[in-house]
Parts: C-alpha cells; sequence; structure tokens
C-alpha cells in the first residue's frame, strides 16, 4: 500500500504537537475510537487504511481525527481523496459532506425526497 497525503498528514501533525503514537490513540479513544500505539503505526507507514468512514457514538473518526489533531475536517477528507476540488475549496460543502454520511438510512431516504422536491421547484 502506498502511502497517501492522510498518512503523511497525520504522521506530521502528531509530531508538531509532540505527540506519540501512543498519545494519539488514547486521544483517539476519548472519542469513542479504540486503537493501539501499533494501528498508529500503521496508518503513518501505509501499512493499513485510516477508516475515515468510521462512525461511533454519532462522531465519525474523520471528527475524532479533527478535534484531536486540529485539523479541519475538510482537509481530512482532501488527504484522504475523497473529496474532488470543487468540494475541498468549499469548506462548507465539506462539511456538509462529513454531516450527510452520518445519516442513517432512514434519514438519508428523507433527504432524498427533501432534495427531489427542492428540485422540483
Amino acid at each position: 500500500m502506498a502511502k497517501s497525503i492522510l498518512n503523511i498528514l497525520i504522521k506530521e501533525r502528531r509530531r508538531e504537537l509532540s505527540m506519540t503514537r501512543l498519545d494519539l490513540a488514547r486521544a483517539l479513544s476519548d472519542h469513542g475510537f479504540i486503537y493501539t500505539e501499533q494501528a498508529m503505526e500503521a496508518w503513518e507507514n501505509a501499512r493499513a487504511s485510516v477508516p475515515i468512514g468510521l462512525i461511533r457514538n454519532e462522531e465519525s473518526l474523520v471528527d475524532a481525527l479533527s478535534a484531536v489533531l486540529g485539523i479541519e475536517p475538510v482537509d481530512i477528507l482532501r488527504a484522504a481523496g475523497v473529496l474532488s476540488e470543487p468540494e475541498a475549496l468549499d469548506p462548507e460543502l465539506g462539511d456538509l459532506i462529513v454531516r450527510l454520511k452520518r445519516l442513517n438510512e432512514q434519514q438519508r431516504k428523507i433527504f432524498r425526497q427533501l432534495t427531489d422536491v427542492a428540485m422540483s421547484y
């Protein structure tokens, strides 16, 4: 697995904050994401993918990484290659995408219905 920008971003920001990998793992556990120091090393060295789609207790891993590392969620998604350039240029759109990904299936169905009604005007 080749290193992504996200792998590098996590490692560099962790170092800027003078955090160890264990510190990062513990900080993420405060947000409901339980990882080991070895998992953090695997992320940083691209031996494992960062599962940015995970959600625990209504908080996404993207939000947890954002809070712990002080990186905007849109920048995390951009580094992970999730956002296309127009989305990456508009932070509000990036934040909206993060929120939409948190919706459960029933909420998504309602959102689709509302969008269809709005688009018909």
